[in-house]
């Protein structure tokens, strides 16, 4: 609001008999002021680049990712990357993001994990999981391949679940 002042009183120096000009440029100053720092709320803005081993338990962690992403049952653990974009704000645009999720549910709740979706005929690249993947989750089953937003890995034996969400090409 400094640069405001000291711009205007410039320009009431250099411009007194031209006032409209004067009260011009102030307006669309302010205004462009406002928009260039005006805070987003919080609700509006969920911006992120979250790793789940950045929270302290299990559940702080499965409360982040449902704030998220909608799932379709409850989860007994989860390991993810989340990357989000957030379009909302003074400058709205698309969202964007890159969720790499790992989860593990209950063997009763995988049925509802595959209710509506469509196995692929293609296998998907799975080296994104490897950075994610706890070492006391042992996989040994062969995985199925389905497609629901995104790249749905499934681990049946295990119960495990690897799902990738992405826009942002990577």
């Amino acid at each position: 609001m400094q640069l405001a002042i000291c711009l205007l009183s410039y320009l009431n120096f250099k411009m007194a008999d031209n006032k409209s000009i004067l009260y011009g440029l102030a307006v669309l100053l302010i205004i462009i002021l406002t928009i260039v720092f005006y805070p987003t709320p919080a609700t509006g803005n969920q911006t992120t680049d979250t790793l789940s081993s950045s929270f302290n338990n299990k559940e702080e962690k499965i409360n982040f990712l449902k704030s998220y992403i909608n799932l379709p049952t409850e989860i007994k653990d989860t390991e993810y990357h989340l990357i989000y974009f957030s379009g909302s704000g003074i400058g709205v645009g698309p969202s964007e993001w890159d969720f790499k999720i790992l989860v593990k549910i209950a063997p009763e709740n995988l049925a509802k994990w595959l209710e509506n979706i469509k196995e692929s005929t293609e296998e998907f690249d799975l080296s994104w999981a490897k950075e994610l993947l706890p070492d006391d989750w042992q996989i040994s089953s062969e995985p199925k391949y389905y497609l629901r937003s995104g790249e749905l890995t499934v681990f049946e034996d295990e119960s495990i679940i690897f799902w990738r969400l992405n826009t942002l090409g990577h």
